[in-house]
């Protein structure tokens, strides 16, 4: 399910209850006051299931969903921010050990699939890669400027991860890739520049790229 569609049904979900409310069927600003978390955690939950973004992203938000619903239920003591800053850091350190053991198949060199980590800093890559099949880059509190460029895609396609949060990232791809964007954006977004060559008369390779972002931005290029 796509960002627009999940606005449009949770419009409809409580457009229904209000509506339901005025007509005295029940009471829905008591019910939604107390359990409105359930639909960030169902958002977070429909992106991990639809693949439309990270894995890591979609976890996030589903942490932040239960967090926010444990404290409204006064399960947890305190404010979800006094823990959310723990677990995000429980759920990168997790996700860094499984993506440093997960092998992917076909990968002939280690620019063939990125695995960029930073915090409070920033990198700068330039990719040569006659099989680029995607990767991930996660960025926290920094940057990160990725050339590929000078990469050849693999013919089924490649997926790239871009996980950033109080940061952004600039993604440069060449000219006969076409780039398809989907994620999450919490308080930021990506802008996809790209322009597709006029000389490109078969179907270009895709690039995929699965975005979460918070507090910052991702910005793709050719």
């Amino acid at each position: 399910m796509s960002f627009r569609s999940f606005i449009g049904a949770l419009l409809l979900i409580l457009g229904g209850g209000f509506l339901a409310e005025q007509m005295n069927l029940l009471d829905f600003s008591t019910f939604i006051s107390t359990w409105w978390p359930l639909l960030i955690i169902l958002f977070g939950i429909i992106q991990l299931l639809s693949r439309q973004a990270p894995p890591l992203g979609a976890a996030i938000v589903i942490a932040i969903g239960v967090l926010i619903q444990l404290t409204n239920l006064s399960i947890l003591p305190g404010d979800f921010v006094d823990y959310f800053l723990p677990l995000l850091m429980i759920l990168i350190g997790a996700w860094l050990i499984i993506t440093r053991f997960t092998q992917h198949p076909g990968a002939t060199a280690e620019s063939d699939l990125l695995n960029y980590f930073t915090a409070f800093s920033g990198i700068k890559e330039t990719i040569s890669s006659s099989n680029f099949q995607g990767g991930s880059v996660v960025c926290l509190f920094g940057g990160a400027d990725i050339n590929l460029r000078h990469c050849t895609i693999d013919p089924k396609g490649a997926t790239l991860d871009l996980n950033c949060a109080f940061g952004g990232i600039d993604l440069r791809v060449p000219d006969e890739w076409q780039v398809k964007i989907s994620g999450i954006p919490l308080f930021g977004g990506w802008e996809n520049k790209t322009q597709p060559a006029s000389d490109i008369t078969d179907s270009p390779p895709v690039l995929e790229v699965r975005c979460f972002i918070a507090f910052g931005g991702v910005d793709v290029t050719n």
